[in-house]
C-alpha cells in the first residue's frame, strides 16, 4: 500500500504544478503554452507503469483515456472550449485516468470535467451576469480547481 501512495504523489505532483502554470497562463494571457504539456508522456509512462502493476485497472484505464481525449476534442472542435482547456483536459487523462474512493474506482477526469462546468458557468454567471450568452470562458483555471478538488476529496 505504501508503494501506491508514492506512487500517486508521483503522479499528482506535477500535475497540480503543471495546470498552476497553465490556468495562470489562461488567466493572464488567455492561452497556455504549448510546451506546458511536456509532461504528458512522462505521465503517461507512469500510468502505464501502474496498469502493468495493478493489470485489473486495464480496460477502466483504457476507457477514461478514450472518452475524456473524445470528449475534450469534440467539445475543442465545437468551439465549445479552446484548446488549452482540451489539453488540460487530455493531460489529466494521460497522467491520472482513475482514481479511488471508499473502494470504488471513479474517471477522474470526467469528475474533474463534471464539477469544473458548472463552477465556471456559476463564476460566469456572477461576475458577467449581463453578457453571459457572449461571455468567452475560460476553463482552465476551472479546470485546476476541480482537479484539486477532487483530489483533496478521493
Amino acid at each position: 500500500m505504501q508503494f501506491q501512495t508514492a506512487l500517486e504523489i508521483i503522479r499528482i505532483v506535477p500535475v497540480i504544478l503543471i495546470l498552476v502554470y497553465a490556468a495562470i497562463c489562461d488567466h493572464k494571457t488567455g492561452h497556455a503554452p504549448n510546451r506546458t504539456w511536456m509532461y504528458m508522456p512522462t505521465g503517461l509512462f507512469l500510468t502505464a507503469l501502474t496498469v502493468l502493476i495493478y493489470p485489473q485497472t486495464l480496460t477502466l484505464t483504457v476507457i477514461s483515456i478514450l472518452a475524456t481525449v473524445g470528449l475534450s476534442l469534440a467539445l475543442f472542435y465545437c468551439r465549445m472550449w479552446g484548446g488549452a482547456d482540451a489539453k488540460a483536459l487530455i493531460f489529466i487523462a494521460l497522467c491520472m485516468p482513475l482514481t479511488s474512493f471508499g473502494g470504488v474506482t471513479m474517471i477522474l477526469p470526467l469528475t474533474v470535467m463534471v464539477l469544473a462546468g458548472p463552477i465556471a458557468i456559476a463564476y460566469t454567471v456572477f461576475k458577467q451576469p449581463k453578457n453571459l450568452l457572449h461571455a468567452k470562458i475560460r476553463y482552465l483555471p476551472f479546470i485546476f480547481a476541480a482537479f484539486v478538488l477532487t483530489v483533496l476529496i478521493f
